[in-house]
């Protein structure tokens, strides 16, 4: 049998190495892209921030907040409080956004969370947008997912409320309204002073670990559902009641009317009455 030409060996060997030049570029970028992907999900520094300007905190209760960051970090729904105290104005921040909704609040039926939170919307994406500089052009779903997971509580003195819980996004599908209406009675959105700006953080602290970093996300109970099965339990209670007053009698004496026996004793008495009364001259029976 005769040797192998050149020609036939590297025409044996092209296909091969078409393969290699191949995989190489494909490798190469699929490189670029993960590279890439890994800046634009790094380029925004999504920190919990602390920013006390006007003094407010003292330093052991930014640890504690610090300190509860890193505990929400480990939760099956990552969450981060912000905490954000300063003398801006409205008129620092666009005219156009929720600045002028909050000094506009119509509190005819009073104040919530609820009310609190959609007119301080754009107010709170300012302040996201400004301590970690994103913007939605390119925001990455890595981005967006941190941005929608940032609680903000802001002492602002010179904004017609002063203390602004500004609730997640999660935070939001949260705040059903059974919720929203007992966390608005335990907050002051006007006191600025160091108890209750804690007791604040507190409560909006609290919430957020027990409803909000959970794995199922739900709004909780609405004032809908609580009336509907508060009747049910009401007509259940009274039917109960009635029929243990029917059949639970003590003597003679308080023979219900609706009882059958005691109609039939009552007009069996009756009729031997009428009956003696007619025959009382009668002596038939006399011997």
């Amino acid at each position: 049998m005769g040797t192998m030409s050149d020609r036939q060996i590297s025409n044996k060997l092209r296909p091969i190495e078409l393969f290699k030049v191949i995989f190489l570029v494909v490798f190469s970028l699929l490189a670029i892209m993960t590279v890439t992907h890994q800046a634009a999900a790094s380029q925004y520094n999504f920190q919990p921030v602390i920013d006390d300007q006007l003094n407010i905190l003292t330093a052991k209760q930014k640890q504690q907040i610090t300190a509860e960051n890193d505990r929400l970090a480990q939760k099956p729904r990552k969450q981060q409080i912000w905490f954000i105290s300063s003398a801006a104005k409205p008129s620092d921040f666009d005219k156009v956004n929720s600045p002028l909704d909050l000094e506009t609040i119509q509190e005819d039926g009073g104040l919530d969370l609820d009310m609190l939170q959609d007119a301080a919307g754009d107010l709170q994406d300012d302040f996201i947008k400004e301590y970690t500089g994103y913007s939605y052009n390119g925001l990455t779903d890595t981005d967006l997912t941190k941005a929608d997971s940032i609680t903000i509580i802001a002492v602002l003195p010179n904004f017609k409320y002063h203390v602004l819980p500004m609730l997640s996004a999660d935070g939001v599908n949260a705040n059903g309204g059974v919720r929203n209406f007992f966390l608005s009675k335990r907050l002051n959105f006007q006191d600025e002073g160091q108890e209750n700006v804690t007791h604040t953080v507190n409560v909006i602290s609290h919430f957020i670990n027990q409803d909000v970093a959970v794995k199922n996300l739900s709004a909780g109970p609405q004032f809908e559902e609580v009336v509907f099965w508060s009747i049910v339990l009401i007509v259940v209670i009274t039917i109960i009641y009635w029929l243990i007053k029917r059949h639970n009698y003590h003597g003679p004496k308080r023979t219900s009317f609706w009882d059958s026996d005691g109609d039939a004793k009552y007009d069996n008495g009756f009729l031997d009455g009428w009956y003696f009364g007619e025959n009382s001259g009668d002596d038939t029976f006399k011997h």
